[in-house]
């Protein structure tokens, strides 16, 4: 199974299939418990060195001999919670999967439970979840992975009290007067013009502002895209399909390809895409639709062209496969662990490792690499002229390379 895939099952699970063991939903009455809000903290995080946040600092191992207990009440981590806490609300991610697994977090003093609160594949990204889960009575969660080993980090983001919120109010004092009125400050500066006339304003016709964003409904989970010269591509992830748009009036056609399209590229005369599940790629004609298969290897995600070949990323098999746009003839060449983006610099093949934390630069002749680090778990590339701008998707950032 490819891995893109993998996200995509992974996100309904999240939304579909996620048990939490406790939680107050009811609307807050004399005999509710009541949520606090916290400035978020790390309340643990198992991965060693500078990442490290409390006492373990080694992946949770599988079954019930693993089963973790993390305190939760008092100064840990980095969080300090009170001692009138009854549950915590966490946001809570797995980081380097070994295996295809689950995790459960429950009270500390009951048995495992059979519903999980975070599901994921082998080599999977980092994939977090929002779990509100009841304390033990003396203030502690237990963690319990099924299969493999898996790094995982808790961030908290608020605690529930037992007091009710008719109870805190008893608490607090009757408000003071109120203070005398300050000055007036001064007058803002005028505002634009506006772009369409009081007419069009009192008959809501807002779609008629000339400075107003045109937004175009495409497929399901849209997710690459490409311009043609004429037209723009955009590859419709749940759909299995690919959307043709006009730019100017969004008018818009569908052509089915394969399993899963993610990535998609212009190659002058083609329009070629990804299809992660299929493990190829389709050649597509970009006036009538009509689309050719080529094989290429495990979960292909990026597609680039270099002016001679069509580059495709092999997510699961790390390597690239360069190929004949005419004849679809193959080679595959080696890069690092999870290539994800591709690029052509004019010289260059450019392919991000998702997780080897680099980019690799090919020769695209021989095939020859050199890798250059750059940030977490790095996704997208591409030339400006100049250098190379890679996304780091961990690290909120991008890297220029010379």
């Amino acid at each position: 199974m490819a891995w893109f895939a993998a996200v995509v099952v992974l996100s309904l699970l999240a939304t579909l299939l996620v048990s939490q063991q406790w939680r107050a939903v009811a609307a807050p009455g004399d005999d509710d418990s009541t949520f606090v809000p916290v400035t978020p903290c790390r309340l643990f995080d198992f991965r060693s060195g500078a990442d490290n946040v409390g006492v373990k600092s080694t992946p949770l191992g599988a079954g019930e001999g693993n089963r973790y207990v993390q305190d939760v009440v008092g100064s840990n981590g980095d969080c300090v919670i009170p001692g009138d806490a009854v549950a915590v609300s966490m946001n809570v991610t797995i980081v380097n999967p070994t295996s295809q697994s689950n995790l459960r977090v429950f009270p500390a003093d009951v048995a495992t439970p059979n519903a999980s609160n975070l599901n994921w594949l082998a080599g999977q990204s980092p994939t977090p979840n929002k779990v509100d889960v009841k304390l033990s009575p003396d203030g502690k969660i237990r963690l319990y992975n099924h299969v493999g080993t898996v790094n995982v980090l808790a961030d908290v983001v608020g605690y529930y009290t037992a007091e009710s919120l008719k109870e805190l109010a008893a608490s607090v004092g009757v408000p003071g007067p109120a203070g005398p009125v300050g000055a007036q400050g001064p007058s803002g500066p005028v505002g634009p013009v506006n772009r369409i006339t009081d007419g069009q304003i009192a008959q809501l016709q807002w779609y008629q502002d000339p400075g107003a964003a045109a937004v175009y409904p495409v497929g399901d989970n849209p997710r690459g895209m490409a311009f043609d010269g004429t037209n723009i591509w955009v590859t419709n992830l749940n759909d299995n399909d690919v959307s043709r748009i006009d730019p100017v009036t969004g008018d818009r056609t569908d052509f089915s390809v394969g399993g899963v399209p993610v990535g998609v590229a212009f190659d002058g005369t083609n329009i070629w895409v990804a299809n992660n599940f299929d493990d190829d790629v389709s050649r597509i004609d970009p006036v009538t639709g009509d689309s050719i298969d080529f094989s290429v290897g495990n979960g292909p995600v990026g597609v680039a062209f270099d002016g001679t070949n069509i580059w495709v990323t092999n997510n699961l098999d790390d390597d690239v496969s360069r190929l004949d746009p005419v004849t679809g003839d193959r080679i595959d060449f080696s890069v690092g662990n999870g290539p994800f983006g591709v690029a052509f610099d004019g010289t260059n093949i450019w392919v991000t490792n998702n997780f080897d934390n680099d980019v690799s630069r090919l020769d695209p002749v021989t095939g020859d690499s050199i890798d250059f680090s750059v940030g977490t778990f790095p996704r997208g590339v591409a030339f400006d002229g100049t250098n190379i701008w890679v996304t780091n998707s961990f690290d909120a950032d991008v890297s220029r390379l010379d």
